[in-house]
């Protein structure tokens, strides 16, 4: 249970009033160029985008991050909800399900233009009912923003489509990337608590959904192939405080959260994340030092353009059963000549762009339609390729 609010208002009139203070701007050349070197990435699932959006919007308000990767919308296609309209956001897509309605679904709204986008993992069009995936590829990095199925709440009754399917397919596009030497950024809620102190009781979570012997292996597997590694881990050790994600309502009590989780992760291209001192790597209980190397497959031969700094979890921000996370990144010293982004940012800031189709909401709307009745988007056609099993 989330602490007593006021009725809530509509959406639009939720919309108007953030519209009409607007959003927070550099107000100097100096803050604009600081703009230019940071980079701020939030990962959050909202349980319900209608049951979370006051909070939502008055999150993202105060804190004005260049790109919010939602997870669990529960949005229909036809939506066009009030995050959706700010104008800071260039870019905003949307992905719902068609399996079942009010069910799943991601979102990602970004301050800068992607080169593409792609609504579901790419090449394997099997797993897109769900709106579980959504990919945006900038010039300096691939963003990728998850909603991992849960194994079931019962009796882990999805365990084997989670491990034996999803996984695999959302492996082999990691591999893939890899291989082709981009950094990667995947983001999202994993729905596995990789590391013991990741839950709030080994005993009493073992063989829970997100806690089984499958699960934490396969997704160790994921990013040790994929060459990423969890940066909340690399950066703080396995001792940091706040790091639960994740709180259940039924064991919250008068507002208070209890009993958490950590499973909304930031995981990402080992060269952009440095590990800190070995007395922090010697703390990890369940991970050695090995474990936080990246594969072959993920050494590159140049230097990313971004470095991970921060990964914080904001267990102080309430609206949903998880809490947002938030991920600072900086662009490294003399590396301009190398950012497309950051120049990208710098070009917009003096003249106006023309967004891309995928970013105008009655545009996602109608792309959206057209793939629940099977005409594939002319922006999706490589990813509905069809690719050899993963497995």
């Amino acid at each position: 249970m989330q602490p007593p609010t006021k009725k809530a208002r509509s959406d639009s009139e939720k919309a108007t009033t953030f519209l009409q203070k607007g959003p927070s701007t550099p107000t100097s050349s100096e803050e604009a160029q600081r703009s230019n070197q940071r980079l701020r990435i939030v990962t959050w699932n909202v349980a319900s985008y209608r049951a979370a959006s006051g909070a939502l919007l008055k999150y993202i308000q105060k804190t004005d991050p260049d790109i919010v990767c939602l997870q669990e919308t529960k949005l229909q296609s036809s939506a066009t909800p009030g995050p959706f309209l700010l104008p800071q956001y260039r870019s905003k897509t949307w992905f719902c399900s068609t399996a079942r309605k009010g069910y799943s679904g991601t979102a990602v709204l970004s301050k800068w233009q992607p080169e593409r986008i792609h609504r579901g993992i790419p090449g394997h069009p099997e797993h897109d009912a769900e709106g579980r995936c959504i990919v945006y590829e900038f010039p300096d990095f691939v963003l990728i923003n998850v909603y991992v199925p849960n194994a079931g709440l019962a009796a882990c009754e999805r365990l084997s489509y989670r491990v034996e399917h999803w996984d695999c397919a959302l492996r082999d596009y990691l591999k893939r990337l890899s291989a082709e030497g981009q950094w990667v950024i995947l983001c999202g809620d994993m729905n596995v608590a990789m590391e013991d102190r990741d839950v709030y009781a080994v005993e009493a979570c073992q063989g829970h959904a997100g806690f089984t012997r499958a699960e934490r292996e396969s997704f160790r597997e994921t990013l040790r192939q994929a060459g990423l590694v969890d940066a909340f881990l690399v950066l703080h050790g396995d001792k940091a405080e706040p790091r639960f994600t994740f709180w259940d309502y039924r064991d919250s009590v008068g507002g208070v959260r209890r009993n958490g989780w950590r499973i909304d992760l930031f995981c990402v291209s080992a060269e952009m994340v440095e590990r800190k001192a070995k007395e922090t790597v010697a703390e990890l209980d369940n991970c050695s030092e090995q474990d936080l190397l990246p594969t072959q497959a993920g050494r590159m031969t140049t230097t990313s353009v971004w470095k991970v700094v921060e990964v914080r979890p904001r267990a102080d921000v309430y609206g949903s059963d998880h809490c947002p996370v938030e991920m600072e990144l900086v662009r490294r010293p003399n590396s301009m000549e190398q950012a497309p982004m950051a120049a990208q940012l710098a070009s917009e800031q003096q003249e106006s762009t023309v967004l891309p189709k995928e970013t105008s909401p009655s545009d996602e709307a109608d792309a959206l339609k057209r793939s629940a009745s099977g005409e594939a988007d002319a922006g999706d056609a490589s990813r509905r390729a069809a690719t050899p099993n993963p497995c």
